[in-house]
C-alpha cells in the first residue's frame, strides 16, 4: 500500500483538508463483501438456481404424471393415421410454448422488481449530499441466467417428449380400453 506524497498532504492541508487516515480500495472491497447486503446478493442467487431446479422438477413430475394418458392419446392418433413426427412436434411445441411462457413471465416480473427495488435502495445517509444513485440492471448476467434456465427446461422437455414417444404402442390402446 502506498503513502502520498509529502507535496499532497502539504497542498491538501494548505487547502483546509485534514486527512485522518486512509483507506485501500481493496479493504473497503473486503468490507464490503462481507456485509449484509453482499450476503443478500448471494442468497437471491442461490435462491434463484432453487427456483430453476425447482420447475424443472415440477415440469418433469407433471410429464411424468401425464405421460401414460398422453401416450394412449397418441397411440389413438397414430393408429388412425397421423405420423410420429407430427406427434413429436405438437407435443414438443406444446411443451415448448408453456416453458417459454414461463420463462418469459418470470424475466418480465424479475425485471419489473428490479426496477422497482433499485430505485427505493437508500444509498446514502439522510442529509448527506452526494452524487445522484445511478441504478442499472446488468443485461449480459440476466440475460444469460434466463437463457440458462431456458436451455435447460426446453432440454428437459425434449427428455420428456422422447420418453413419451416411447410409450407409444399400439398396446396402450388394449390397455386403455
Amino acid at each position: 500500500r502506498k503513502t502520498p506524497s509529502a507535496s499532497l498532504v502539504k497542498r491538501l492541508g494548505d487547502l483546509g483538508v485534514t486527512i485522518t487516515g486512509s483507506t485501500s480500495s481493496a479493504a473497503l472491497l473486503g468490507t464490503l463483501n462481507h456485509s449484509g447486503p453482499a450476503l443478500a446478493f448471494d442468497l437471491f442467487v442461490l435462491s434463484a438456481i432453487a427456483a430453476v431446479l425447482l420447475a424443472f422438477g415440477a415440469l418433469v413430475f407433471a410429464v411424468a404424471s401425464a405421460s401414460r394418458r398422453r401416450a394412449v392419446e397418441f397411440a389413438a392418433l397414430a393408429a388412425v393415421g397421423i405420423p410420429r413426427g407430427v406427434l413429436r412436434r405438437s407435443l414438443l411445441g406444446e411443451y415448448w410454448a408453456i416453458v417459454g411462457t414461463g420463462v418469459a413471465l418470470g424475466l418480465v416480473s424479475g425485471l419489473v422488481t428490479i426496477r422497482l427495488a433499485l430505485d427505493t435502495l437508500p444509498e446514502f445517509v439522510p442529509g448527506r449530499v452526494g452524487p445522484a444513485l445511478t441504478v442499472w440492471i446488468p443485461w449480459a448476467p440476466v440475460l444469460l441466467a434466463s437463457g440458462l434456465a431456458l436451455g435447460l427446461l426446453l432440454l428437459g422437455t425434449t427428455l420428456a417428449t422422447t420418453l413419451v414417444m416411447r410409450r407409444i404402442t399400439p398396446e396402450c390402446l388394449r390397455v386403455a380400453a
